[in-house]
């Protein structure tokens, strides 16, 4: 695990994003972040708050951190992209959300391919998903051939 300096603007402007995202004014910490991210689910509860840019203008922090966060992006919109810390903010406020009941195929990352017919992304197998693909309903004449 690597250490290393970081601005507080970029925590913040995440925090924010995720602030903005699940409608709350929640203050968090870096090591919450990933798990709020995970949590969002385009609901937008509650009221959005933005926090200013605290005074401390940088500190140390774990390349874990943002390491969590990046996955936590990846497995909210299906994206196997690379974030740079700056561009974690936008990532969060770019994440949509596709609620309706049909037919999904999601690739996990652990390697299996799931097919469900559920509301939303979402896994009953757990783990990470990497892509989603909608399963089209209209070329299917029969299960049968």
């Amino acid at each position: 695990m690597t250490m290393g300096k970081t601005s507080t603007a970029v925590l913040t402007d995440i925090a924010n994003a995720i602030r903005y995202q699940a409608g709350v004014s929640t203050l968090y910490k870096p090591s919450e972040m990933a798990a709020a991210i995970t949590a969002l689910d385009g609901t937008n509860a509650g009221r959005y708050q933005a926090q200013d840019y605290p005074e401390l203008e940088g500190g140390v922090l774990s390349d874990a951190i943002y390491t969590d966060i990046a996955d936590a992006i990846r497995g909210q919109n299906g994206s196997s992209a690379t974030y740079a810390p700056d561009d974690m903010a936008g990532a969060i406020l770019a994440l949509t959300w596709d609620s309706m009941l049909k037919p999904r195929a999601l690739l996990l990352s652990d390697g299996m391919l799931e097919f469900n017919f559920l509301a939303g992304r979402q896994s009953t197998l757990g783990g990470t998903i990497v892509a989603t693909y909608d399963v089209p309903t209209t070329a299917i004449s029969s299960v049968s051939g």
